[in-house]
Order: structure tokens, then C-alpha cells, then sequence
């Protein structure tokens, strides 16, 4: 091995340990803002209600229900009482999955279908802006 592939090498170590740095934080970060988001949904009085699913392919059709309880803060994704960020988004035919699916990579900053970025924080926000009740 050269100079020139040692370098790259160790230049690709590098960018690969700060990717899973980076991407720990994020889920860190994450696990805050959700725990944050379940505490003022309750303090707020916004119960969570069975998480919606959309079985992939049929998105058009009516939503099923899972068991597992939390607030759908996006079209396919949901916050679940266990502190989970959860996509709602299922696979399989007419007898698939009724569960949501549990994110393993949570990013802070992403886009959606047509787009457009947005962050954890700001759908949360948004989540709670829409659902406070009304006094």
C-alpha cells in the first residue's frame, strides 16, 4: 500500500468515525426533544390515541390502527408513548403489518416526499401548535 491509499484510507476513517458521531449525537438529541414533546403533550392534555398506519402502496386508502398508543406528528411518521420515534409507514399486502416500525436512524433534519426539509423540532412543534386543545 502506498502513501497515496494510506491516506485515503485514514482520511475515510476519519469521516467514517465522525458519521457515527454525528449520527449518535443525533439520536441523542432526538430522544431529548421527544421526551420533551411527551411531557408537554401531556402537561397540554393531548392524549395519545392508537398510532395510524398506511400500508406502502395504499396510502390513498383509510388508515388501519396499531396497539401501540402515541401522536402521529407527520404523514408517516409517529411519536410513541415509549419514547420511540416510529415510521407509519407498513409493508406488505391486505393481511400486513398493522405495527408501526420503530426508526433506528433518527436525523434531525430531513425531507419529505416532495422535498421539502423540515426538522424533528419544528414538525413537533407544529404537532403541538395544532392539537392544543381550545380554552
Amino acid at each position: 500500500m502506498g502513501f497515496a491509499d494510506e491516506a485515503r484510507a485514514l482520511h475515510e476513517a476519519e469521516h467514517q468515525r465522525a458519521r457515527q458521531t454525528d449520527s449518535r449525537s443525533d439520536r441523542e438529541e432526538a430522544h431529548r426533544l421527544i421526551a420533551e414533546f411527551i411531557s408537554a403533550a401531556q402537561e397540554l392534555g393531548i392524549a395519545p390515541e392508537p398510532i395510524r398506519v398506511f400500508r406502502a402502496g395504499y396510502v390513498t386508502e383509510r388508515p388501519r390502527y396499531s396497539s401501540l398508543l402515541g401522536w402521529n406528528i407527520g404523514d408517516y411518521e409517529a411519536v410513541g408513548e415509549d419514547g420511540e420515534l416510529y415510521s407509519t409507514l407498513v409493508k406488505g399486502g391486505l393481511f400486513g403489518s398493522r405495527e408501526p416500525t420503530r426508526v433506528a436512524e433518527i436525523r434531525l433534519e430531513r425531507e419529505d416526499l416532495n422535498a421539502q426539509a423540515y426538522t424533528l423540532r419544528s414538525m413537533l412543534l407544529l404537532y403541538l401548535k395544532l392539537n392544543m386543545p381550545k380554552n
